[in-house]
């Protein structure tokens, strides 16, 4: 049975398996039928660092993290709590309207996926 994993995302494609004979031979049936680079082992992914230390595969998103934290300018900045009433009635036409509301659903987007990936 062949156990290959083969991810796609947009123009990149990423193989898993175990077996690297059959990696292989996927591999030459996408060079012969789509001009393709081979770009051997993979580092980062959508965000996900690919470490292959040995064996193993270990991934990690804390490059992701940081890279939100540096892009919100919280890269140095301290833990503090902040209690918030959770029965608290948030209403639409209550508050400050955000200044810049394209950088909120961007970050919102990134934390988003931020949980869900892996």
């Amino acid at each position: 049975m062949l156990d290959i994993y083969l991810v796609v995302y947009v123009s990149d494609i990423v193989l898993i398996g175990s077996d690297h004979h059959d990696i292989s031979q996927v591999k030459q049936c996408l060079f012969h039928h789509f001009q393709t680079k081979d770009f051997e082992k993979i580092i980062y992914f959508l965000g996900i660092e690919v470490a292959q230390p040995n064996i193993d595969t270990v991934i990690s998103k804390m490059n992701y993290e940081l890279d939100i934290s540096d892009e919100i300018g919280l890269m140095n900045s301290k833990d503090f709590d902040l209690p918030i009433n959770p029965n608290a009635k948030l209403l639409a036409n209550q508050g400050e309207s955000l200044s810049n509301l394209e950088k909120y659903k961007r970050l919102f987007r990134k934390l988003n996926y931020l949980t869900i990936a892996f």
